[in-house]
């Protein structure tokens, strides 16, 4: 399995590549929350965001946008 800076540096160049930015702050606790098996709802809590904003807004855009850099859904 990968490691947490593993798994963020391939989701940051994905996201450079792609749009030429690196991750958000709430794009990270996206990316490490989901690679650590928590709910958008734990992701929120630890973060500080809302669940509705990682849960409905971020997250979906963040997960097409690396499936379209990384090729893979």
């Amino acid at each position: 399995m990968l490691e947490s800076d593993q798994i963020l540096a391939t989701a940051n160049a994905a996201i450079l590549a792609m749009a030429d930015r690196y991750l958000s702050d709430v794009e990270t606790a996206i990316v490490l929350g989901a690679s650590s098996d928590r709910t958008y709802e734990q992701i929120a809590q630890q973060s500080g965001y809302s669940v509705n904003y990682v849960k409905r807004d971020v997250g979906p855009k963040l997960w097409r946008l690396l499936s379209k850099a990384l090729g893979e859904k």
